[in-house]
């Protein structure tokens, strides 16, 4: 089946098979979107959840564990003081609206679940 979906008004989906016509095809199934089904708000947030964790590993490849085993060049600090330092430095940027083209929260999300993970108890 070929499947081609457009919107008309912004309302109507069309799911089309049977390739004639002026979009190109013919029985046309129209779906309202309120007929289409909408992922639950747990679901959207368990993707938007994926995407931090996602980014969790991009930042642990790009980097190294640079958090959990830091060089300790300059800092003695531990890896949970670390994490801690950079969440206020997140909170600071979202305070002020300055992300410089990051995601400011999904970083801060991030940063808490590094936290946890090294045994912080918020």
């Amino acid at each position: 089946m070929n499947r081609h979906q457009h919107s008309l008004d912004g309302k109507t989906w069309v799911d089309c098979t049977a390739k004639v016509g002026d979009c190109g095809y013919r029985q046309h199934r129209v779906l309202f979107q309120d007929e289409v089904a909408q992922p639950s708000l747990g679901e959207r947030a368990a993707q938007w959840l994926e995407e931090v964790a996602a980014l969790v590993r991009e930042k642990n490849k790009a980097y190294g564990d640079s958090l959990g085993s830091p060089l300790r060049v300059f800092s003695k600090a531990d890896p949970l003081e670390l994490i801690l330092a950079r969440m206020d430095d997140k909170l600071s940027r979202i305070s002020r609206g300055s992300a410089a083209g990051e995601d400011a929260v999904k970083d801060l999300v991030g940063y808490i679940a590094l936290a946890v993970s090294q045994g912080w108890k918020p």
